[in-house]
Parts: C-alpha cells; sequence; structure tokens
C-alpha cells in the first residue's frame, strides 16, 4: 500500500510540476519558496573553497561547460546509465571537478527547502560564489532555472568551444550562443584562474603543423619551459594557466596573452581580431581592474541565461546527479526495503547540527595529518565488513580511533544519547575523504551500534591482500561494496620473496617495482608504510587504476583485478584521466552501499555514550593524551617547566657564528618536509633493517650540527627524563638560533612526538631542492601547507650560512648541459666565483649565500636575488613570477622589521606541518634512535 502511495506521489508531482505558471528569471525568484538559498550555498561553497581554493576554477568551468551545451539547465550534473552516456562522461568533461561542492550545496538547500531550488540555479550560484571568494568580480544571479531531463555525451564535442578554436570559429560558437566579440574575450579572462592537463596543449609544443615543430605565435622560451614539463604524450601533469596566481582572480591573463605565453591556440587567437586585441591591450596592466570585473559579472549573467529552462518545462531534481523519474523508482524500490530504513534526514530533529559538528571536528584531524583520511575510510570498511573487533590481527594496524573517540565527544555534548558510533564512523568517513579532495556523498543516517565484537570473525569476514579474483569477487557480492585499504610491508611481502614458496617474486608485479620495493621492505618488516599509490598517496584520485595498469599494485588483489574482463575494463577506462568524475561518481555510490551493509536499525543494538572500552580514559584526558592535542605553548610546564629556558641558555652559549645558526635552521626544515616535523631527520640507519634513513640520503649529506641537538637532548634528559621530544628540541633549538645572532624570535608551540619511521627515499620527492623552477617549489610547499609567500619568506633564511659549490656548479660550468652559464645569473658574479672558490665544476670549498652580510640574518639576500646574484636556481627562479617579484619588492621596501615578522609566521606555520601529538610516535631517550 505505501509503495502505491509513493507511486502515486511521484505522478502527482510530475503533474503539479507541469502547472506550474511560465516564469523568467529573477533575483527574487525565491523570495517567497527558499528566502535563505544565497546564503546556503555560499556558506557551502566558501567551506570548500576555502580549504581547496583551486576549486573555484573548477566550479566556473563547471558552468561554463553545463551553459554551453543544452543551455544551463545543469545536465552537465546528470550521471550516465546503462542505457546512455551523459556529458560528465564526455571526452572534454572528464577533467570536470567539484562535483563534490554542488552535490554538498544542493543537499544544505534540500534540508531548508526540499524540491524548490534547481540544481542549474545551484550551479550558477556556486560559480558565482567561488569566483567571488578567491577576490574576484561579485554579480546578482537571476533564478528560475529549471533542470533539463537529457544529457548526451555526444552533443559536448559539436556545442563547446575546444582551445584549438581560430578566432573565426570562436566568434562563430559564441554568437550561435547569444554572446558577442567582447563576451568571447572577456569570458576567456577566466583563464586567469585554474590549470590546464599537457594534453589540451602539447599540440602546440611538439606538432603543430604535423611537422614536429611548435606553434610559432607561442613564446619560444616558454615553449622549452613547457617542454620540461610536458612530453608529448603526457596527460596527467598539470600547469598553471596564469602561473604564480592561478588562484587568484585578476588581469594577469591579458598580460601572458600580450606576451605569447597563453597555454591555448584560443588564448593567442586573441590578437588576430581588432576587438579582442585592443580589450587585451587594455586590461594587460592593472590586476585588480575594476572595469574588467564589471564586465566579466556582466558576461557571466549574459552567459547564465543561455538555453534555460523556465515555468513548466524541465523539472527540479532532488538530487543533482538523478533525473526524478529515475530518483521516484529508488524510492520505490527504498521504501520496499522497510519502515525503519536509514534516511538522510534522520537526526533533523534530534541533533540537526550532527554533520557540521562532525565535519569541522574531522576536518581539524586531517588537515593536521592527511594520512588519517585513507586509515578512517579503512576503519569504516573494516567496521561495515564484519563485527569488527579492533584487536584482531588484520586491524592491528587500524588508525584514527582517537577522531572517532574525538568527534562522538563532541556530537554528545550537544546530542547526548541521540547519535550512534556507526553513523559517526560513516560520516567521518566520507568528511575524510571530502578534505582531501575526493567525493563528497550523502550519507543516510539512523544505525544503532552493535554489542557484539568478536575477533576470530575478522578473518572470516575481511577480504585479505593475498584473494584471488573469484574470492574477491564471493566476498563482494556477499557485501555489496568495494573500497581500498592501507598497507604495512607485511602485507605484500610474500610477494617479493616467496610468492610461490621457492623464494621467487610473483611474476604478476613489474619486476623494476619489486626492487624498488625489496628496498624498503625486508622480508621480516613489520613497522614500514608503503604508499598503495606512491605519488599521489595523499590525493584522492583515479592513479590507483593507473598503478594497476602497470603491474604496481601492492596486492596480489590488485593484481587479479585485470583477470576479469569487467573489472580489467573498469580499470583500463579510468587508468588515464587524474580526475574522472565517473570514479568519483561511482565510489560515492559504492560507499552508500557499503554503508548500509548489515545495518542495526529501530529497537535492534543500542546508542552508545562512548564508543569503546577505553573512551572513558580517552575523554578524561581528551586534551592531554588523544592524537589531536594542538601544539600549545608552556607544553611542558608542569612537566619540565624550565625546559625552554634550557635550550634557551645553552644555544645562546654554544653559538658562535651565524653558520652554526644556519645550520641548525636547516636542519629543521630538512626534518620538517619530509614525514612532517618529528625529528625523523635524526635517526641513524641500522644495520637490521638495510635502509638508509633520512640523516644518510643523499639530500642531506651536507647537514651538519646534528652533535648539537644531541647535547641539548642529554642537557634535558639529566633534568627531565624522557619528557621533551626531540622533534621539540630541534624547533627550539632553531628559533633560539636565528635569535642568537640578531634575528627574529617567535613563539614555538610545543607538545610534537617524535616519529618511528625515517625513509631515506622520501626525501628525494620531498624535499624543495635548489634546482627546482618556481612551479616545482610552489606545488612542494603548497603540499605542506605553506604558500608563495611562505616559499618567498622562508627563502630568505639564505641570508645566512654557505653552501659547497657543487650545489650550483652546473649554473657556473655547464647550464645546458652543453657547457655554458646561466644566462640568468649575473656575469660577472659569475666570474667572480669561478676564478675564486669554485674553480671547477667538482670543487668542495664553500661559498656564503650572502657574501656581504653571511654573519648577519638581514635582508640582503633578497638584493642579491634582484641583482642575479643567487647562488641557485631556486633562488633565481624567485624572479620568474609578478607574484613572489612582488613580494620581494615589498621586503626591500619594507622595514627589517616587517620581514622579522614575516619569517617568524612562516616558521611557525611551517612547524606544525604534519605533527605528532598525544599518543602518536614516542618520545625518544636517544635523537638518533627509536625507543627500545
Amino acid at each position: 500500500m505505501a509503495t502505491q502511495k509513493l507511486f502515486v506521489l511521484c505522478l502527482f508531482m510530475f503533474i503539479f510540476v507541469h502547472r506550474v505558471a511560465a516564469q523568467s528569471l529573477s533575483t527574487n525568484f525565491y523570495y517567497k519558496t527558499c528566502p535563505n538559498v544565497g546564503a546556503i550555498v555560499k556558506q557551502t561553497t566558501a567551506r570548500f573553497i576555502s580549504r581547496a581554493p583551486s576549486l573555484a576554477p573548477a566550479l566556473l568551468r563547471m558552468h561554463f561547460h553545463d551553459c554551453f551545451v543544452r543551455g544551463c539547465d545543469g545536465s552537465v550534473l546528470i550521471n550516465s546509465t546503462a542505457n546512455n552516456t551523459a556529458e560528465r562522461d564526455s571526452f572534454p568533461n572528464l577533467s570536470l571537478r567539484g562535483f563534490q561542492v554542488v552535490d554538498a550545496a544542493k543537499s544544505a538547500v534540500e534540508k531548508y527547502c526540499p524540491g524548490k531550488v534547481s540544481c542549474a540555479d545551484i550551479l550558477a550560484l556556486v560559480a558565482r560564489d567561488a569566483v567571488s571568494q578567491i577576490k574576484g568580480p561579485f554579480w546578482e544571479v537571476p533564478l528560475g532555472r529549471r533542470d533539463g531531463t537529457v544529457s548526451i555525451a555526444n552533443e559536448v564535442l559539436a556545442n563547446l568551444p575546444p582551445p584549438f578554436f581560430n578566432i573565426t570559429q570562436l566568434i562563430s560558437n559564441f554568437a550561435s550562443k547569444g554572446l558577442t566579440v567582447k563576451d568571447l574575450v572577456v569570458l576567456s579572462g577566466g583563464h586567469t584562474i585554474g590549470v590546464s592537463h599537457c594534453s589540451s596543449f602539447t599540440n602546440r609544443l611538439y606538432n603543430f603543423t604535423g611537422r614536429n615543430d611548435a606553434d610559432p605565435s607561442m613564446d619560444p622560451n616558454y615553449v622549452a619551459a613547457l617542454k620540461r614539463r610536458c612530453s608529448p604524450t603526457d596527460t596527467t601533469t598539470i600547469v598553471q594557466m596564469d602561473p604564480g596566481s592561478f588562484i587568484d582572480f585578476d588581469t594577469d591573463y591579458f598580460s601572458i596573452v600580450k606576451k605569447r605565453r597563453g597555454l591555448f591556440t584560443t588564448d593567442a587567437e586573441l590578437l588576430k581580431n581588432d576587438e579582442t586585441r585592443a580589450y587585451v591591450q587594455q586590461h594587460m596592466t592593472s590586476s585588480g581592474d575594476p572595469s574588467f570585473f564589471a564586465d566579466f559579472a556582466e558576461s557571466m549573467v549574459k552567459m547564465g541565461k543561455i538555453g534555460v529552462l523556465t515555468g513548466t518545462a524541465g523539472q527540479i531534481r532532488r538530487v543533482c546527479s538523478v533525473k526524478l523519474f529515475v530518483l521516484c523508482f529508488a524510492l520505490v524500490f527504498v521504501l520496499r526495503a522497510g519502515a525503519e530504513d536509514l534516511s538522510t534526514h534522520f537526526y533533523d530533529t534530534s541533533c540537526p547540527n550532527v554533520e557540521a559538528i562532525v565535519q569541522q571536528t574531522t576536518a581539524l584531524f586531517v588537515s593536521l595529518n592527511p594520512s588519517l583520511a585513507p586509515a578512517l575510510l579503512r576503519m569504516h570498511f573494516h567496521d561495515c565488513f564484519v563485527r569488527a573487533e579492533r584487536d584482531s590481527f588484520p586491524n592491528l594496524s587500524l588508525r584514527g580511533f582517537q577522531v572517532i573517540d574525538a568527534v562522538k565527544s563532541e556530537v554528545e555534548k550537544y546530542c547526548p544519547g541521540k547519535v550512534s558510533c556507526a553513523d559517526i564512523l560513516a560520516l567521518v568517513a566520507r568528511d575524510a575523504v571530502s578534505q582531501i579532495l575526493g567525493p563528497y556523498w550523502e550519507v543516510p543516517l539512523g544505525r544503532r551500534d552493535g554489542n557484539v565484537s568478536i575477533a576470530n570473525e575478522v578473518l572470516t569476514n575481511l577480504p585479505a591482500p593475498f584473494f584471488n579474483i573469484t574470492q574477491l569477487i564471493a566476498s563482494f557480492t556477499g557485501k555489496g561494496g568495494h573500497t581500498i585499504g592501507v598497507s604495512h610491508c607485511s602485507s605484500f611481502t610474500n610477494r617479493l620473496y616467496n610468492f610461490t614458496g621457492n623464494n621467487d617474486a610473483d611474476p604478476s608485479m613489474d619486476p623494476a617495482y619489486v626492487a624498488v620495493l625489496k628496498r624498503q621492505c625486508s622480508p621480516t618488516d613489520t613497522t614500514t608504510v608503503v604508499p598503495m599509490d606512491p605519488g599521489s598517496s595523499m590525493h584522492f584520485d583515479t592513479h590507483y587504476f593507473s598503478t594497476v595498469g602497470t603491474m604496481r599494485g601492492l596486492f596480489t588483489s590488485d593484481a587479479e583485478l585485470l583477470k576479469n574482463e569487467e573489472t580489467r575494463a573498469y580499470v583500463q577506462q579510468h587508468s588515464t584521466f587524474f580526475r574522472n568524475p565517473s570514479f568519483f561518481t561511482d565510489f560515492a555510490e559504492s560507499m552508500v552501499k557499503m554503508g548500509k551493509i548489515g545495518v542495526l536499525t529501530g529497537t535492534d543494538g543500542q546508542i552508545r555514550r562512548v564508543c569503546s572500552a577505553i573512551v572513558v580514559f580517552l575523554l578524561a584526558g581528551l586534551i592531554a593524551a588523544s592524537t589531536h592535542a594542538s601544539l600549545k605553548m608552556d607544553f611542558y610546564k608542569n612537566t619540565c617547566p624550565n625546559a625552554e629556558k634550557l635550550v634557551h641558555d645553552f644555544v645562546h652559549e654554544h653559538i658562535k657564528d651565524a653558520s652554526i645558526a644556519a645550520a641548525l635552521l636547516r636542519l629543521q626544515f630538512h626534518d620538517c618536509f619530509v614525514r612532517g616535523c618529528d625529528a625523523s631527520l635524526l635517526l641513524e640507519s641500522t644495520v637490521d633493517s638495510g635502509k638508509k634513513t633520512e640523516k644518510n640520503a643523499p639530500p642531506n649529506l651536507t647537514l651538519r650540527q646534528f652533535d648539537f641537538v644531541d647535547k641539548v637532548k642529554r642537557l634535558l634528559e639529566g633534568k627531565c627524563p624522557g619528557v621533551v621530544s626531540c622533534a621539540d628540541i630541534l624547533a627550539l633549538v632553531a628559533r633560539d638560533a636565528v635569535r642568537a645572532i640578531g634575528g627574529p624570535t617567535w613563539d614555538v608551540p610545543t607538545g610534537r612526538r617524535d616519529g618511528l619511521v625515517s625513509n631515506g627515499s622520501e626525501t628525494l620527492t620531498q624535499l624543495p631542492f635548489p634546482i627546482d623552477n618556481l612551479t616545482t617549489l610552489e606545488d612542494k610547499f603548497e603540499k605542506k601547507g605553506l604558500n608563495m609567500q611562505d616559499l618567498v619568506i622562508l627563502s630568505g633564511a639564505h641570508t645566512i650560512g654557505t653552501s659547497h659549490c657543487a650545489s650550483f656548479a652546473l649554473r657556473l660550468y655547464n647550464f645546458t648541459g652543453k657547457g655554458g652559464e646561466d644566462p640568468t645569473m649575473d656575469p660577472a658574479y659569475v666570474d667572480n666565483l669561478k676564478n675564486k672558490k669554485c674553480k671547477s665544476i667538482s670543487s668542495t670549498n664553500r661559498v656564503e649565500m650572502d657574501p656581504e652580510t653571511s654573519e648577519k640574518f638581514d635582508r640582503n639576500y633578497y638584493v642579491n636575488v634582484l641583482m642575479r646574484r643567487g647562488l641557485f636556481s631556486s633562488d633565481a627562479a624567485l624572479l620568474t613570477n609578478d607574484k613572489s617579484r612582488s613580494i620581494i619588492d615589498k621586503i626591500i621596501e619594507g622595514q627589517s622589521v616587517n620581514f622579522y615578522e614575516e619569517f617568524a609566521k612562516s616558521m611557525v606555520k611551517m612547524g606544525n606541518i604534519e605533527v605528532k601529538t598525544g599518543t602518536d610516535g614516542e618520545v625518544r631517550k636517544i635523537c638518533t634512535q627509536v625507543n627500545s
């Protein structure tokens, strides 16, 4: 009976929808039906953009792609079905990102105004708010669009202007959408933000006319620079469209076009028409040109009206990726599952803020330690597949229980006894994935907590890493979901050393990768952790499928995906594009399915007040003992009250010259950039491990003053044994050393704990190198939570200290690989270096990085950079970008105190990189070895 009622309701909805009077777009369209829609969308969008500014250009692009195909009707958001490939899965749209933002905004709006606001309107609002969030223009968005019911992939190529169009084709394409030549050049200015895959412009670099030549309309120097980043077949590397300010909405794009440095043919074509060229020239000088902002806003409003559906046309989707008929049939099916099933509105009355509480607490943990995201996802997987006992063997490596406990504690403050631990785990897993730019999905809620947890059941229910494809399919068929875990060496070393029992390797694994893994993992290694997706282990993307396709999956279960037609086809489908939106959709759908496995609802189970037997202890000492405890001032106030004074006095007594201070400052920098500020740099290699630690890796062989840190540690151990970590000592010593030579001082929050792992090979991928260009440097700093300002400011540490000639000799003797000097270095300085300190390319002499004031912590380094006298390529790189150059100019024009303040801020930020706190890690007794 209930099913019949729901079906009748669906029919009634469609009849009602088609009787609504036709209406035009209006900025007050939702004044009565959803008056707060603008505020809701803005708040949701800001939450995402504040964490990931790179989503702003992605969302702007999504709105553009939607409007140019079938009009602004939200059809780009619709998922493909078995019978139809939708727009979002067409080739030009496979690199679209940000669907999770639109989904989150729609979900938030639906809570307050169910069935009122279209996805097309939400997409228009999100695009506007995303641009505004990164200091771009704000415009009034006329509303009242309705959602399309048709989405066809083949229509995309016929409607979207590709990056290789000439100016005539561009003008014609825009005119067909009711847009003028001025709209064309104005909207092209949107390229001032965002990135592009190399594949969108490599034809201009390598084979423009079919004769292996470059596009003559592109600056040859820029062609050469791009070739160093993009190989002819590169489909994964991304390049900033407006280098240096790709997340700042400004007019730099027009300067780039004028300099013939636009990435696309369509950019270059703007100089071939009188009207577009005049606009480029008009706006190429001032970065915040108000007339461009006004023009952009006007053109966006015009674009937002292309082919809109209003009145009784189209529909209002309840879920943006699903058409309403499909949703109704899904609702009918769900209803048959039982009256007490899960619901996304389960806590609307009893705990309406639960999702916000969970999201905020999860974000706090994951922002400080992104490696917790896959750990929390894995925990949800293990929980769903079995009444999981945390002390069973497969679960001993699970991490993140402290996050669940902290979230539960926060929720209990507001809604005691209302929200289950099972629901919290499901929400935390979703929010952790979203925090690292993975998909976002609505989590149906209403689970209740189980009363039974049996360790023996884990081995019989969890799919093991050594399962073959038949066993995997059987396991997942019984559960209805799929996700990917995290691994220690012990989970796959059988594939490296003894696959068939004859001391052999698994032949289905790439032999070169076997050799790499053997250098990291000994046969008996149970502690080393290896990324499952090397190079992007902290990024949620489709690179895993590329790894599997090249026979580099860690587990037998990974390799088995290539032995079944259906799984192999999926791997091949998603192994090409870095962030395939259809995979994000599939993952979200599968996570929802997995989250429904064997749930308890209604009166089954219970609502636990604490999620584990040890939570009472954890809650009693949450601030002091949980691993999410933040760093704080006076951390050792009770346990070692004189710690900081002891360090300060020792440093000031023993710092004899600036070179010691420079060496100690460099130690902290090299430590924090690899595995976070955990003193893993200080660990010595051991004979048993057979592996080099960070300390013995090539980039760190020139580091000095380890013995200085050891002496400070011994001093503190004599006063407060086992209390002060080596990681904190490194941070305090660096600060006090700079201060001892007359440099700035800063507050050092303490409470770091020492890491247990040190892997020399990680230094090669994590540390910035003196040969890095600015794009590489910016990327490495950004991955550590540091921005361009921090990059330029921290480079100022080169005002003290020395460098071996070997670190920059190529700039003097063999810059191009065919002899010759670096043309970006002052020739007179090159001659001076060659004649005095670095008389050959193999010289071992040391050179002051700031020759005139090498003993003084000042701003003279930046003067050297402007005079093209920085020793390293990384110094010269600071002049290759307008933003970094502007920062240097401000430093030189300002006061020393201002530079000191900025340096202090950046050092505090760097000192917070991926710190271990609470119960993570340990407090080493000796800094060179882990505790026994």
